[in-house]
């Protein structure tokens, strides 16, 4: 196998792990100047920072599109404020503060440094090298670069390949 391979081959190869990618961002990832629009900016479900943001009509709470959908399957329709859940597109200056909010990267414990406005928290994390991946053959898990040496050395790789 070349050492060099493709990029391109290497992310088939790996994957986000799946419990690093049910992402919840602690509202305590708020920089301090910011602290002050974390209850504007909070899921009224999970209690973190809204992610894909969806408003509820009746009583204009914002939540996370994950978490009102799921609330809904199991309430019949009703919103955690006991209204009748109908989904609102956010207003534009709730976007704009959403947007202009720094946040630290949830990998900030795993040695992450940078400084995130929440608008571009989502291609951070696709390309942050705290990110844990793992393998798809072998299952080991590790950050980004680790991976990419073990990618081309895994045991496990190719065994199910068959030459041409």
């Amino acid at each position: 196998m070349n050492k060099e391979m493709d990029q391109s081959l290497i992310q088939k190869m790996l994957e986000i792990d799946k419990d690093q990618n049910k992402i919840y961002l602690d509202t305590n990832l708020i920089f301090a100047e910011f602290k002050e629009f974390s209850d504007i900016i909070e899921c009224k479900i999970c209690t973190g920072i809204v992610i894909n943001p969806v408003c509820c009509q009746a009583c204009d709470n914002i939540f996370c599109k994950t978490c009102i959908n799921d609330w809904i399957l199991r309430s019949n329709g009703i919103c955690p404020n006991r209204c009748n859940f109908k989904e609102f597109e956010i207003r534009r200056t709730t976007i704009n503060l959403l947007n202009k909010i720094k946040i630290y990267c949830i990998n900030k414990d795993k040695g992450c440094k940078e400084e995130i406005y929440y608008e571009n928290y989502t291609k951070h994390m696709k390309n942050c090298e705290h990110t844990i991946y793992y393998c798809v053959a072998c299952k080991m898990k590790d950050q980004i670069n680790i991976m990419k040496s073990h990618i081309s050395n895994c045991p496990k790789m190719f065994i199910n390949c068959e030459s041409v």
